[in-house]
């Protein structure tokens, strides 16, 4: 078999698919190492692929943090145009650039990946697999 170059969307699910046949992470990154080249690559992407029992564990708790940060931005952005309207009706559509990390945050928790609750806890499984 030869190896071919990291397709992210294919492989993503092939790991998706053995992660739901409770196939151990290990014998994941062996498989698809020899599918693919860039083993650090598929490392992470298993490592970031949250198994669906922890999911729906923590389902509650993430819709509660993605709440909790649509709040957070919208108060960011009313605080914003209250102060810099006051300043300057031109610098109103500044204040949508200021909570631009806390959406990407949301965006992030929004996509349930493993990577943004346990960094520690990640790194030691890519360090474990590779």
């Amino acid at each position: 078999m030869t190896k071919k170059s990291l397709n992210k969307k294919e492989a993503l699910k092939a790991i998706q698919d053995s992660i739901r046949a409770n196939t151990p992470r290990q014998e994941i990154l062996d498989a698809l190492s020899e599918q693919y080249f860039d083993k650090n690559s598929i490392a992470t992407l298993i490592a970031s692929t949250i198994d669906p029992e922890t999911k729906a564990k923590y389902k509650g708790l993430n819709n509660l943090l993605l709440g909790l940060l649509a709040l957070t931005i919208l108060a960011k952005i009313l605080v914003g145009i209250v102060l810099l309207s006051s300043v300057s009706p031109l610098l109103i559509p500044m204040a949508f650039f200021l909570p631009v990390l806390t959406i990407w945050f949301a965006l992030e928790v929004s996509k349930f990946k493993g990577y943004i609750y346990k960094i520690g806890s990640t790194t030691n499984l890519m360090e474990t697999l590779i």
